[in-house]
């Protein structure tokens, strides 16, 4: 458990300095797993998730540390399957293709000016009109992605279980938060 221990310490700091190492999470995850501290386990996969959300054995391994738990507590992820799509392809991406639509809205507008013939006018047209509609869906792909990485907050118990309430003069509550709750 020593190594374990060393290993914690390092894809730590990693993940510290570099926020969306998906590999260091996933490590931190397995190490946190491997020593019993199932709560941290989960917290590390769920950002795997967030950073890469179609990433498929991130599940599993949260289902697996909630049934460590023993607990009532079922997990579910946060983003249904499209949102997972939309934010994996990236806020850069995303950008990137809202880019390419424009110079394609560009091009279809200068194509329905030039055109003369009423039938091909027609079909620069609905070029125009299906341009718009892919810039504006690129465009939101970018800010939901965007959004997703630099927003996307949640708290997650990771220890054994916690008071929910102290009043004035210190006393717990009776009821308390187990680890692995959202």
């Amino acid at each position: 458990s020593k190594e374990y221990a060393k290993a914690i310490s390092l894809f730590e700091k990693v993940v510290e300095t570099e926020k969306g190492n998906v590999s260091a999470y996933f490590n931190l995850g397995n190490c946190y797993y491997n020593t019993k501290e199932y709560g941290k386990a989960i917290l590390a996969f769920e950002h795997v998730l967030k950073y890469s959300p179609r990433d498929f054995e991130a599940p599993i391994n949260i289902e697996l540390c909630y049934k460590k738990l023993g607990s009532s507590i079922t997990w579910e992820p946060h983003t249904n399957g499209i949102q997972r799509l939309i934010y994996s392809i990236g806020p850069n991406k995303w950008s990137y293709l809202t880019l390419f639509s424009s110079l394609l809205f560009s091009l279809s507008i200068v194509a329905f000016l030039r055109t003369k013939r009423t039938s091909w006018r027609r079909v620069t047209f609905f070029l125009v009109f299906g341009n718009v509609i892919l810039v504006i869906i690129c465009f939101i792909g970018a800010s939901s992605a965007s959004n997703y990485i630099t927003s996307e907050k949640f708290a997650l118990v990771t220890k054994s279980s916690i008071p929910t309430y102290m009043n004035e003069l210190g006393e717990k509550a009776q009821l308390q938060i187990q680890e692995g709750t959202k």
